[in-house]
């Protein structure tokens, strides 16, 4: 059998240890990486290797030679240009004849590799995926598989609302010689985001193997050490290079150790080595060659490449050195720090915390070095959150931050194109918006200046001008201490995840686009688009329909865009409204002026909240059930669209309209692109945001607003009579504390518990009991959570099923 190892990769996450190196030469208990997958198919008797490069490709073809060194022969395949991992294979197309192995360069396992191929043939697999259940899923493709191992769905790379299991794709695959017909020549494609979603959309021999044996991709610097760890603990199958002397204690030839060191095991030390006096060596250790350990310093749990120097009195703890670096006396290296090749940290400096430090730096003497070295912002191992990217001002969102953050986004995007850019007239969004200015034009993107123009005129600008996007720059909704930065793409919708995820390569990767000063994109004012905006919104609403007395407050005391006054809109349809002020209880103010309606705008003018004429405030879910009722009675067509979460009551009403209802994602790109893509006349997000998709695909205050106002205008009845007409329902909301690592198992063990009911899994997973009653269960992609939303046909059996599955959830938790 033949096999072919990817190793064009670049290896991003594991910078700096892979700024010289690609990740395939990474050294795992100083052998890279590559090593141990090449003895694992010697171990089974796969010795025709073949390997693709890209990536520093000298540094393999020097190390492996053609492979008979290491008793296989190895052939070579250079990628000028990515290819992708189904396209790169199909580029060697040649090389195989029969059942081959593909597996990836930067994987480390013990996988019986005999049983997989049995099982594979047993199948009668057109391709085998070999599995893992892994704590942490969304970083890999997770896949489901049927009694019989065939994959039922598959997903690369999912949000926390599509991890429906733990299962997860290794990147160690068998194929059929016919899966050559499946993969187009020259062209990049990719395994798991193309060609096995494609294999199972025509319900092709696509299995899953679940493997119990030991697999890690070390895809990031964590993982990196956990693998050194995993190893000492003897959790995986692999050789060891050294002699073992007490109790798990390797050590390599011509080490010498001082009678007055003190090793404690698990611990590897590699040839040539020098510990010296009372010089401690703690658990779960790795020495490269030629490392000098000095006088009275102390390790502990790190991992310590080639012929590094560690001085007197140093202690390190958790950390990783690279090779050939020189640590004088008293320095301080806290857990998750690493320091790249040939830097120099001076005497009684301290690295703290997760600091990277690049190759070839020199930190001087008594330096504390609490941030990265280049860019002097933490470590962040995501920057999108549910909605953009959201931090504590001044804290996680800094300047530097926001430069940095500016820079990638315009990396991401062609030289010379333009966006448009705006912040709210807060201090700090003002501030951070001129820095991420510069970090924009530093990549040659030219910027047009929005001022304080609130996000869906942003997005309203985008589309009119034809720009390549938008950014906004906001306080958040529920925290005025933190921030708020919105992408937006070309449509105006919020970017993504695909460029989420390029904009957090490039972030973390600190490889920008630097132009010449002669190419600085441009910061152009923007041209004022109220008339334009205003020309499109007099099409869109009818005028003079009805007689109509609204109370309008603004959070702000105005609204943030001054140039339109949505009072002046409303007169013109008909409606008289009073201005309330900042010290007016609007509630009570709609009573004394016996209004019919009042509205209230918040801060960020993106969302609006409905006060009935009795003076009560509708719940944000309320006002979206009666705003969907007053759409469906006013149009004589046309259907809408609802996240998952939302009452079933909205179901009954389209179908007593004859219209049909999409449920989506809660996330606002997958309800405007459900919307655009089906051409849907009303949409809501059940947060005080509305879309009239014909109008903009954007949620527009105003544009609901003026809709409200002119569907009301129309009623002959009160909204809380109106309102009283719809039945009855019944939801409750809550969220329990659920860690990272258990997330993916909870959601599978419900899937299998339930998976003869009737289960949606659109977003999270949602149960529909035959009494019309659902539970909904959904990961929180920021927080350790699982969130609940439960409808039931009465309050108390709403609680009773959120009291039922909270306690289920709660013992799977703690199984």
């Amino acid at each position: 059998m033949k096999a072919m190892i990817m190793a064009a990769g670049v290896g991003t996450r594991l910078r700096p240890l892979t700024c010289r190196i690609p990740k395939p030469m990474v050294p795992v208990i100083n052998k890279p990486v590559m090593e141990h997958v090449i003895n694992l198919l010697v171990k089974y008797k796969v010795k025709d290797i073949i390997v693709n490069l890209h990536h520093y490709p000298d540094s393999i073809r020097d190390y492996f030679g053609d492979g008979s060194k290491f008793g296989v022969s190895l052939h070579y395949s250079y990628e000028e240009k990515l290819m992708g991992t189904a396209g790169g294979v199909k580029k060697v197309e040649h090389f195989f004849d029969d059942t081959f192995l593909v597996l990836s360069g930067d994987g480390l396992s013990d996988i019986n590799i005999e049983e997989a191929v049995e099982f594979h043939k047993s199948k009668k697999a057109l391709a085998t995926i070999v599995l893992k259940e892994v704590d942490f899923p969304l970083e890999y493709g997770v896949v489901i598989v049927n009694n019989e191992g065939r994959i039922t769905r598959f997903l690369e790379k999912p949000s926390w609302g599509e991890v429906f299991s733990n299962t997860a794709n290794t990147g160690v695959y068998i194929f059929e010689t016919g899966i050559f017909k499946e993969i187009p020549y020259g062209e990049e494609y990719d395994f798991g985001a193309i060609l096995f979603p494609k294999l199972l959309k025509e319900k092709q021999r696509l299995f899953g193997y679940i493997t119990h044996n030991y697999w890690c991709d070390i895809g990031d610097l964590p993982e990196y050490r956990q693998t050194h760890y995993d190893i000492l603990q003897k959790k995986v199958n692999i050789n060891i290079t050294g002699t073992e002397k007490g109790k798990d204690i390797w050590i390599g030839d011509g080490t010498i150790i001082h009678p007055d060191a003190k090793i404690t095991g698990p611990v590897i030390i590699g040839r040539n080595c020098n510990v010296e006096e009372d010089a401690e060596i703690s658990e779960f250790t790795t020495l490269g060659d030629n490392v000098t350990i000095g006088k009275g310093s102390s390790i502990k749990r790190c991992v310590i490449w080639d012929n590094t120097y560690i001085s007197e009195y140093d202690e390190l703890r958790g950390c990783i050195i690279g090779k050939n670096c020189f640590m004088e006396g008293g320095v301080t290296i806290y857990e998750g720090a690493v320091i790249g090749d040939g830097s120099t940290i001076g005497q009684k400096a301290v690295i703290k915390t997760n600091v990277r430090v690049w190759p070839d730096k020199i930190i001087e003497t008594g330096v504390t070095l609490s941030t990265s070295l280049i860019w002097g912002e933490k470590w962040r191992k995501n920057l999108f959150g549910f909605s953009g990217v959201f931090g504590k001002a001044n804290v996680e969102i800094t300047p530097e931050f926001a430069a940095k953050l500016g820079t990638a986004y315009a990396t991401c995007l062609s030289k010379n194109s333009s966006v448009m850019l705006s912040a709210s007239g807060d201090k700090m969004c003002k501030m951070l918006k001129r820095v991420m200015e510069g970090g924009i034009i530093s990549a040659g993107v030219n910027i047009y200046d929005a001022d304080n123009m609130p996000s869906f005129l942003n997005q309203f600008a985008v589309i009119a001008k034809g720009v390549s996007g938008g950014v906004y720059i906001n306080k958040a909704l529920h925290d005025n201490n933190s921030i708020s930065i919105e992408f937006f793409d070309s449509q105006g919708l919020n970017i993504d995840r695909s460029m989420e995820k390029k904009i957090e390569k490039v972030f973390y990767r600190e490889e920008f686009i630097r132009v010449m000063p002669s190419e600085f994109g441009k910061i152009i004012p923007s041209e004022k688009f109220e008339k334009s905006y205003m020309a499109e919104i007099n099409n869109f609403i009818n005028k003079g329909k009805g007689n109509l007395k609204i109370i309008l407050r603004y959070e702000n005391g105005v609204f943030p865009f001054t140039d339109i006054k949505v009072e002046k809109l409303l007169n013109e349809i008909g409606c008289e409204v009073i201005l309330a002020g900042n010290d007016d209880e609007i509630g009570s103010l709609v009573v004394r002026e016996k209004a019919q309606i009042g509205i209230r705008v918040d801060t960020q003018a993106e969302r609006f909240y409905i006060i009935d004429e009795n003076g009560v405030e509708l719940k944000s879910e309320h006002a979206l059930v009666l705003m969907i009722y007053l759409v469906l009675k006013n149009s004589m067509s046309g259907d809408i669209a609802v996240p998952v979460n939302i009452s079933k009551i909205v179901e009954d009403m389209a179908l007593k309209f004859n219209r049909k209802l999409f449920r989506t994602k809660r996330e606002e790109r997958h309800l405007i692109k459900t919307s655009m893509d089906n051409n849907l006349i009303f949409s809501g997000m059940g947060d005080g945001r509305y879309l009239f998709a014909k109008f903009k695909s954007v949620f527009d205050p105003i544009v609901s607003i003026l809709k409200l106002a002119e569907f009301i205008s129309g009623e002959k009845e009160k909204i809380s009579k109106i309102f009283s007409t719809i039945p009855e329902y019944y939801i409750e909301v809550n969220e329990i504390p659920c860690p990272w690592e258990y997330k993916g198992r909870i959601l599978q063990d419900i899937i299998e518990e339930y998976k003869d009911s009737n289960i949606e899994l659109i977003d999270g997973v949602k149960i529909n009991f035959d009494s019309g009653e659902w539970i909904l269960i959904l990961q929180d992609p920021e927080e350790p959570f699982l969130h609940l939303w439960v409808e039931g046909n009465t309050r108390k059996k709403a609680e009773e099923l959120l009291g039922k599955y909270k306690e289920k959830i709660t013992q799977l938790i703690n199984l």
